[in-house]
């Protein structure tokens, strides 16, 4: 909970600082609404690019537990 709310947080003061420099750069408002859209989209796939490196070291896959009609066969992690 506690990095939800500081990932939140920070993500605020980026997009109020970010905000700030573009306010400051360009006084046209249709290329500040651009560049909004623009920065916002770049934020989010930065988000997913960083899960997505951040979760490379989680290699295998899972294979939950299956009950053949006798017994529970357990759940292991497959190509490790």
């Amino acid at each position: 909970m506690f990095k939800i709310i500081l990932f939140f947080t920070l993500a605020l003061i980026t997009v109020i600082l970010i905000n700030k420099v573009i306010i400051i750069f360009t006084k046209n408002l249709i290329i500040q609404n651009i560049l909004r859209i623009f920065l916002a989209i770049l934020f989010i796939l930065f988000v997913f690019l960083y899960r997505e490196t951040t979760l490379k070291g989680n290699q295998g896959i899972y294979k939950p537990p299956i009950y053949d009609g006798d017994k529970v066969i357990p759940g292991r992690v497959l190509d490790e």
